[in-house]
């Protein structure tokens, strides 16, 4: 539904109709529709990172490293669309401190992924 209507326009109300239980039921399980953005994204986000991770020791060539993150992101998009979605548009939408916590995790991806290229570009592999 945040992929869809997006995080601002969706209410718990709606979120309740979708699982298809009451709103007061859905209380008991969530606090809120923060919530369930916080675990989408940072769920999505950890993934990614420990993807890197596993990536980044590997002895392969900066090319060959490159190529398996841009697989992996392609295979995030195809296989879980809606998460990735959520997790690459709707992150503005967090509350502090998981706003600031998730744009220092962001910033830290891509400078491991520009890391990455720039070892390629200084050893030409």
């Amino acid at each position: 539904m945040f992929k869809d209507k997006g995080f601002a326009a969706s209410s718990m109300r709606d979120l309740a109709e979708t699982v298809g239980i009451e709103a007061a039921s859905l209380y008991n399980h969530i606090k809120s529709k923060s919530e369930i953005l916080q675990e989408i994204i940072f769920h999505a986000a950890t993934e990614c990172n420990v993807h890197l991770d596993e990536v980044d020791v590997e002895e392969k060539s900066s090319l060959k490293k490159i190529e398996e993150i841009i697989r992996f992101h392609v295979r995030m998009m195809l296989n879980r669309f809606e998460e990735y979605h959520v997790m690459t548009h709707e992150w503005i939408h967090l509350s502090e401190p998981h706003l600031t916590n998730f744009i220092g995790q962001r910033r830290s991806y891509v400078q491991r992924l520009e890391a990455i290229v720039d070892q390629g570009i200084k050893t030409k592999k």
